[in-house]
């Protein structure tokens, strides 16, 4: 065996299954791989040694006659022992029906490990595989016969059935704000109606709003109300939006301008604020993205209270890509992300940054971005940690904002108490 042998496949006529690449890596002492993604499916069966996958959080320590599967589009990393290294044989696949196929053998999520040691059949699968190097009707016919044999060597060892999880409550959960945000200023409809347009009885739309959002549809249907009311009430002229909540904006415009065409000019007709200075923070794991702190995948983002400590791991974990080199480029948006934070953070033009880590790799240029980072936001979380422990100045804090915006906003109702001829609530 070489140190290094691989096929690769570009010409596939299956859609169903089909390989994409195999081959045999005998790795020497600590190399690794990642942290990156891969587009398909991956299989390594470890034929001699040891080393350690790690993925979704977890640590996997691996040797002889075991295998480990990669997901594509997930964050992984592996690396091989530093006394022991292992030699692996992998395999890529990809298709319309893949996913049925790798549940049907017992690997998912929460099941990414397998032990094989039956015999040598999965190992001389793909060493038959690589022996077809030249590509002809009749290899790929034995190439696809070999990648079912494979698949059915792994099923003769599964034992875990697969349960599958509902992959749409998400869908619903967005399909629900949407109908709330074009229809909230309707006073009539209810939970009811939006359990209608979905088609989902009303008390599983209840759950998935609790489980989801932690609340429930009536309330957050009363809280969006409150919130457009808000953006009228204090009168302001411009309201600080990003550039995807320009539409939540628009929302209260329109309500404003029903209101002052139907009872006269009473409310000022808010207009984004959008700083042109202010750049998009895309995310850590997803860095086509935009950064969000809703994200269900906390090293997605950064908090301004998150600690030192952290930080660094978050940026560790951050997804860049294989390719090994610091460069400002759409092909690497991962890496042009990091760039983009150290930037603007650090005070050195892109062009500095990447003329500074030329030849350097990831993990240096990463441990730097993280300090950056935690430099940055030190001032910010010191001053926050201080105001949470000083509850009384906050509270003092409170009952002035308060006592401030019950003013503004009584001079507002009244004006509309007064045009739909309403009687005047007497406040405390």
């Amino acid at each position: 065996m070489s140190n290094h042998f691989s096929l690769e496949i570009t010409d596939r006529n299956f859609k169903d299954l089909f390989l994409c690449t195999c081959g045999i890596h005998e790795c020497p002492p600590c190399h690794s791989y990642g942290p990156a993604i891969r587009p398909h499916y991956l299989i390594h069966y470890i034929i001699d040694g040891y080393g350690t996958y790690y993925v979704n959080d977890q640590k996997y320590k691996l040797g002889k006659n075991q295998g480990f599967l990669i997901n594509p589009n997930k964050l992984t990393f592996y690396q091989a022992d530093k006394d022991n290294p292992w030699k692996y044989l992998y395999i890529s696949f990809d298709g319309e029906k893949v996913d049925t196929y790798i549940k049907s053998i017992g690997l998912y999520d929460n099941n990414l490990i397998f032990t094989y040691d039956k015999d040598d059949n999965l190992k001389n699968y793909i060493i038959d595989m690589l022996n077809y190097s030249t590509m002809s009707t009749s290899n790929e016919l034995k190439l696809q016969g070999l990648l079912y044999l494979f698949f059915s060597e792994l099923a003769s060892i599964s034992t875990k059935p697969y349960k599958a999880k509902n992959s749409f409550e998400n869908i619903y959960i967005t399909k629900s704000i949407e109908f709330i945000e074009k229809n909230y200023d309707n006073a009539y409809i209810k939970v009811s109606d939006i359990s209608n347009y979905l088609c989902l009885n009303r008390t599983y739309l209840t759950s998935l709003f609790n489980k989801h959002l932690n609340t429930s549809p009536q309330k957050f249907l009363m809280e969006f109300r409150i919130r457009k009311a808000e953006e009228l009430l204090y009168q302001t002229d411009l309201v600080p939006v990003g550039e995807d909540q320009k539409q939540h904006l628009e929302l209260a415009r329109d309500l404003a301008t029903r209101f002052n065409n139907r009872y006269s000019p009473t409310f000022k007709i808010p207009e984004p604020y959008i700083p042109k200075e202010v750049g998009r923070v895309m995310s850590l794991q997803e860095p086509k993205k935009k950064m969000s702190k809703s994200d269900e995948n906390e090293n997605a983002f950064i908090l301004l209270a998150d600690d030192a400590d952290t930080i660094r791991r978050k940026i560790k974990r951050s997804v860049t890509d294989s390719l090994g080199v610091i460069s400002y480029n759409d092909e690497q948006p991962g890496i042009k992300n990091l760039l983009e934070i150290y930037s603007k953070l650090g005070n050195k033009s892109i062009e500095e940054l990447v003329a500074m880590y030329e030849g350097k790799g990831y993990g240096i240029f990463k441990e730097d971005v993280a300090e950056v980072i935690v430099e940055s936001l030190r001032p910010i979380r010191e001053q926050y940690n201080d105001l949470l422990n000083n509850k009384d100045y906050l509270e003092k804090v409170y009952a002035i904002g308060a006592e401030k915006a019950e003013r503004q906003a009584r001079k507002t109702l009244r004006k509309v108490y007064k045009k739909v001829g309403l009687i005047e609530r007497k406040f405390l």
